[in-house]
């Protein structure tokens, strides 16, 4: 499972109190609410992507999860120094507290403990923000540049049954390198 994008962060309420929380951003998170006549953010809460991934890991051995987005590490653009960009979308109420989430959990399981047999590759730590830059006309983020060079690397036939122990170091370390801000 790759998701490569913008991600936020959002204060929500929940039965255990109010929390920060990350987020992916679809393409589609606004969406207009007819009950509210109002337009309203749709966003894939960590908790929400810690379930899907759980539903999947019950039915196969193995599941990998690639995020390119900040906070992946917790799970998740603006200008940044250079020609870098953060992966990170801004709103202006992202950390005030918003309305309750009926589904938001009490308590944090975190992505790695709640997916179980779930590798999870995330672009940087929960607290940071995934960065990107032009690569020749192409924006790529950090971690995505990396796994297409690790990829290209290897002849498609090593491609297969290459395993992440091969590239995990070298792609850690490039990505690291690059901004030294992200880890």
């Amino acid at each position: 499972i790759y998701y490569s994008g913008h991600g936020t962060q959002r204060v929500v309420e929940g039965a255990g109190g109010s929390f920060v929380r990350e987020a992916l951003v679809p393409t589609d998170d606004r969406v207009f609410d007819e009950g509210a006549r109002a337009f309203r953010r749709r966003l894939v809460f960590d908790w929400e992507l810690n379930a899907r991934l759980r539903r999947i890991g019950e039915r196969t051995p193995a599941v990998t999860a690639i995020l390119d987005c900040c906070c992946s590490a917790g799970v998740a653009r603006d200008l940044c120094d250079g020609d870098a960009r953060a992966r990170y979308a801004a709103y202006p109420d992202a950390l005030e507290p918003a309305a309750p989430v009926p589904d938001a959990p009490s308590e944090d399981p975190g992505i790695a403990r709640a997916a179980g047999r779930c590798l999870v590759v995330a672009a940087c730590l929960a607290n940071e923000r995934a960065l990107e830059a032009d690569d020749g006309g192409r924006s790529h983020g950090l971690l995505t540049r990396a796994l297409l060079d690790a990829f290209a690397a290897h002849g498609d036939d090593e491609l297969p049954d290459l395993r992440w122990d091969r590239i995990w170091r070298p792609l850690a370390a490039r990505v690291s390198e690059a901004r030294g801000t992200q880890h």
